[in-house]
């Protein structure tokens, strides 16, 4: 099964294949590939947060081949460690964007994968960590953030929280559990209340809100890689309170919204929203930093300029 979107030269084209999971059969993301007259870019992958990757680093490739294609050939990247990460297609550049959630993360995907990668892309030093003993290529490579996300204006009001539900139940109590009865409180869930944001109206709901709070995966807290959803409410200009990482040194600067305990979520809630036009300037400039230091332009750029060299 599969979407086909042409835009001028360029082709966007997404596919699904049914999987077998747990007894029922599934619709499961496949790829997603972006065509420029002499460059393609495949993303294979699933979930709604790398589809939100993929989409918007495809609109980024697209953007920059029609300044100047680079005549790559037939690019493909797999991200983590799904099914279908696994089920890549050969390339003229197949790349692996590497990570996992459990010891022996790297061993497995190469176990698995049916393509080898040649390049491996890591999102913080301790993933390059994981994949030395392969002494393959590594490229420093964060996730990033589309135009899309950006400050609006709107008036805020209330708290929320927009993910599936309870990712890790000492985070929900942590993080959300304190506030979740409050009448100001909204949480937003595709697997909940079957309501999908597209990434505008996602932004426009980061933007409707004072706070909004982040749950992560054990694989992201583990190697210190913040989720793309890290980047996109800090581009809006959202406050955001997270779990805390070791350290977030990908991003560039300290970040202190962090909690490991109700009270301590608690008490930067209090903090925050007593002062909230200081607040709200101080993310303001965080939107200006994650913007032009983590966009998924720049990114493309950084793959390109890699991938020339070789």
């Amino acid at each position: 099964m599969s979407q086909v979107e042409v835009s001028g030269n360029s082709l966007v084209q997404k596919a699904t294949t049914w999987l077998n999971f747990n007894g029922q059969r599934v619709n499961h993301h496949l790829y997603s590939r972006f065509i420029a007259p002499e460059t393609e870019l495949w993303f294979f992958g699933c979930g709604l947060g790398e589809q939100a990757i993929f989409d918007q680093m495809g609109a980024a490739f697209l953007e920059e081949c029609a300044e100047k294609d680079p005549a790559l050939g037939r690019i493909i990247i797999s991200a983590g460690l799904s099914a279908t990460a696994h089920m890549v297609y050969k390339g003229d550049w197949n790349i692996w964007w590497a990570f996992g959630d459990h010891d022996g993360w790297a061993l497995e995907h190469f176990a698995k994968t049916f393509v080898q990668p040649k390049i491996l892309l890591c999102a913080s030093n301790k993933v390059a960590q994981g994949v030395a003993y392969t002494g393959l290529p590594t490229l420093k490579f964060p996730f990033a953030v589309g135009k899309v996300f950006k400050p609006l204006g709107l008036e805020r009001e209330g708290l929320g929280y927009a993910g599936n539900p309870i990712k890790s139940p000492d985070q929900y109590r942590m993080l959300v559990e304190p506030f979740i009865k409050r009448s100001d409180f909204e949480w937003i869930s595709k697997h909940a209340d079957d309501k999908y944001l597209t990434l505008t109206e996602l932004n426009e709901w980061y933007n409707s809100k004072q706070i909004v709070f982040g749950m992560a995966g054990m694989g992201a807290l583990k190697l210190n890689t913040p989720p793309n959803r890290f980047y996109e409410t800090l581009a809006s200009g959202t406050p955001f309170i997270t779990a805390k990482y070791d350290t977030v040194e990908s991003v560039g600067f300290q970040y202190p919204y962090m909690s490991s305990c109700q009270e301590e979520t608690v008490a930067l809630v209090e903090d925050m929203l007593s002062k909230f036009p200081e607040t709200l300037a101080k993310f303001a400039e965080y939107s200006k930093e994650i913007r032009k230091k983590h966009n998924v332009n720049l990114r493309i750029k950084t793959l390109f300029e890699a991938l020339q060299k070789f």
